[in-house]
This record gives structure tokens, C-alpha cells and sequence, in this order.
């Protein structure tokens, strides 16, 4: 059981070590307070299993999509395809979305605000009904949480730098660290993030 894990790491950490030999069924059950976090892991567990591209695509589109708060048009376009791939499952069997999906347990309300949640995924960002600016919400929320320090954000970030993050992680590049802390970018690749990372938004 795994009550709100946020994200599915822990079942992408589980999921390659089961033993095939042992013919025992084995369920993970997941409950989350809201469906954008049911729909975020079904998503990313199909960018990250999806056989149509090789393994470092999967990678850095899977890394993309679960941790930068904007990506590249490409991620964007295989979010919104992948969120339409199970929009279509659903449509069939709105129980069972493959591999190994089964939303049985849910309520017809629930199933539908998942139906809901994956319309807006599968929308293009022209339509106003699928509009969301994530990198705006990140200043938001630096700004909100700096308060009136915000335009020493620069100085604040080195000083948490050096007095804290490079001792619990030293693997962390200062010029990494600083990036994510002003943009919401973790994972960089060649061409630059112009697309809203959509499958971090939520509906209040």
C-alpha cells in the first residue's frame, strides 16, 4: 500500500525485481487525495515503458516530464499524446488501463475527473480551456516564498548552496542548483524548455 507517494518512483523501483519464476500475483495499491496525481503516475509510467523509442529518449523525456517545471516542445507533444492514449483506453474500459492499471475501485466521479484531468493533458496550448503557464507559477511561488528577499534571490541561493546543499548532496553542480531554484529546471538537454510542464498542474 502506498498512501499518496506523490510520485511512482516507488513502484518503478519495485516493479524490474519482482521474481518472474514465482507465479504469485502481486498488487500495489495506490490511493491519492487527488486524481491529477493517479493520472501524473499512469502517464509517467507509460512515457517511461513506451518500446516505440529507445532508452535514452524514454529517459530524458520520463526525466523531463517528472521533474522540470518547463520542457521542450517534444516532451510536451509525448505528454499529449501518452495523456490521449489513455483518454482512448478509458473510453473502452474505463476499469483497466494497460499494463496493469485497474481503476475498478474507484468511483464513476473519480474515473471521470481522471477522464477530465487527461482532456485537459490532450489539448493543445492554443485552446484558453488547457491554458497553464507553469514557469509563471513557479516565480509565483518563489516570489511568495522569498517574500521581501526576492531580489536577492541570487545571493540567497549561493548562501543556501555553500552552508547546506553541497554537504547532503555534493553530486549537485552549484550551477544546476541554481537554475532549478530560479526556473523550475532540473534536467537539460540540447534546445531550450519553452513548453509548460502540464502534468504538474492542478484543479482547485
Amino acid at each position: 500500500l502506498l498512501a499518496s507517494p506523490g510520485d511512482l518512483r516507488h513502484v518503478l523501483a519495485t516493479v524490474p525485481h519482482i521474481n518472474k519464476s514465482i507465479k504469485k500475483k502481486l498488487n500495489i495499491y495506490i490511493w491519492e487525495d487527488t486524481m491529477e496525481c493517479l493520472v501524473r503516475h499512469m502517464l509517467l509510467y507509460k512515457l517511461a515503458t513506451d518500446q516505440t523509442a529507445s532508452i535514452e529518449a524514454r529517459l530524458q523525456t520520463f526525466l523531463e516530464a517528472y521533474g522540470n517545471v518547463v520542457i521542450h516542445k517534444k516532451t510536451s507533444d509525448a505528454i499529449q499524446s501518452t495523456a490521449q492514449c489513455i483518454y482512448k483506453e478509458m473510453a473502452k474500459d474505463s476499469e483497466f488501463v494497460g499494463p496493469f492499471f485497474d481503476l475498478s475501485l474507484l468511483k464513476y466521479k473519480e474515473r471521470d475527473a481522471i477522464e477530465s484531468v487527461l482532456s485537459f493533458l490532450r489539448k493543445d496550448k492554443g485552446n484558453k480551456q488547457s491554458s497553464f503557464d507553469s514557469g509563471q507559477c513557479w516565480e509565483n511561488r518563489c516570489r511568495h516564498y522569498l517574500g521581501s528577499r526576492y531580489d536577492s534571490a541570487t545571493n540567497i541561493i549561493d548562501w543556501d548552496y555553500t552552508m547546506r546543499m553541497k554537504y547532503y548532496a555534493p553530486i549537485v553542480h552549484k550551477l544546476h542548483y541554481k537554475r532549478w531554484r530560479l526556473k523550475g529546471v532540473i534536467v537539460e538537454r540540447q534546445g531550450k524548455c519553452t513548453e509548460s510542464n502540464k502534468s504538474l498542474a492542478s484543479f482547485v
